[in-house]
């Protein structure tokens, strides 16, 4: 899956159990856990194959800086891609797309977080593996 989206500059990244990403183009100061906003996704199959046990690597690039997470597969087929949920919990809901992620949106690289803020676009592929 890829997922092309930007940031805005109400991101702060700073939930410590989950990172969303959404299709919606405002981010209020209430969304700690958002770090993309206005994605586009190419599913290329994975959303069906969500339901396997599998491990997701999420690779997100901003300009020249890259950050990884895993996450495993919630064994369930998220809704739709409007809203990408990724948790450390395992609490599986209809966006939730990973569980048990190695890391929350307060992990995740501030370089990349402080081009987010700025509305810089970002690249994030999820790749399945066993």
């Amino acid at each position: 899956m890829v997922i092309i989206g930007r940031g805005h500059v109400n991101i702060r990244a700073s939930n410590r159990r989950t990172i969303e990403f959404t299709s919606d183009p405002y981010v209020s100061q209430r969304g700690d856990c958002i770090l993309l906003c206005c994605i586009e996704v190419e599913d290329r199959g994975l959303m069906e194959r969500l339901r396997e046990r599998g491990v997701l690597q999420i690779h997100i690039s901003v300009g020249n800086l890259r950050d990884s997470f895993t996450a495993l597969t919630p064994m369930r087929r998220p809704r739709d891609a409007s809203r990408i949920v990724f948790r450390r919990s395992t609490h599986v809901d209809e966006h939730t797309f990973g569980i048990q992620a190695s890391k929350a949106a307060n992990d995740i690289d501030r370089g990349i977080v402080d081009l987010l803020r700025r509305g810089y676009v970002a690249l994030a592929e999820v790749l399945l593996t066993r």
